[in-house]
């Protein structure tokens, strides 16, 4: 009898430990899945404008959402994937109606891009997902770490305002009577000139 219970103790041990180990998934090998290559593709589809895309992977790559699909995972109030060296934030699923910080790391990894999920129908809709005809709108904050920002991303209800520290993205929103230049976001492209790319005024 003492040696059934002792067998049983361990059999449940085991059991428990295999079951907290399925929380600590091993995502190192992520770069080899299939479909990452796709994914990513779009980091740096814009014509002019460096680090803003014109259409996300998703709109055009099966491949792009086997990825998606396969890799995203939920992490606190995220829904996220990995992308390059970092994470991409593909939903936020309970935002601030009115001041939201997008956090530098998620899970232990620098956040690089803000991107897009898929939902149960098959829409594929941006990380924050602002219904234009709610009166609700939001001022995001974006950290030093973002790279890239899908174009769906845009909406006249989001107001974006940059870390000064990011070397990929500039916001004038706060500046009074910017000379030379629209109120709104730019991309700084490799010779640090700024490119206007969006105003949240203006419906992209």
């Amino acid at each position: 009898m003492a040696i059934n219970k002792f067998i049983s103790i361990i059999m449940i041990s085991f059991v428990l430990f295999a079951t907290s180990c399925d929380k600590h998934i091993d995502y190192s090998n992520y770069k080899k899945e299939y479909g990452y290559s796709a994914y990513i593709s779009d980091r740096n589809s814009g014509d002019e404008t460096p680090f803003c895309n014109t259409q996300t992977s998703l709109e055009i790559s099966k491949k792009a959402i086997s990825y998606y699909k396969k890799n995203s995972r939920k992490v606190d109030d995220y829904i996220i994937t990995n992308y390059e060296d970092g994470i991409c934030i593909n939903r936020v699923i309970h935002p601030a109606w009115w001041d939201y910080k997008i956090p530098e790391t998620i899970d232990g990894r620098p956040v690089v891009k803000l991107g897009c999920y898929i939902n149960e129908q098959g829409e594929i809709l941006p990380f924050l997902n602002v219904d234009e005809d709610s009166s609700l709108s939001f001022s995001v904050y974006i950290p030093k770490t973002i790279k890239y920002i899908d174009w769906k991303c845009f909406s006249p209800k989001i107001e974006y305002n940059v870390d000064e520290s990011n070397p990929y993205y500039y916001s004038n929103y706060d500046d009074e009577g910017v000379a030379g230049g629209e109120i709104g976001l730019y991309a700084i492209n490799e010779n640090g000139d700024k490119l206007f790319i969006y105003d949240n005024s203006l419906d992209p």
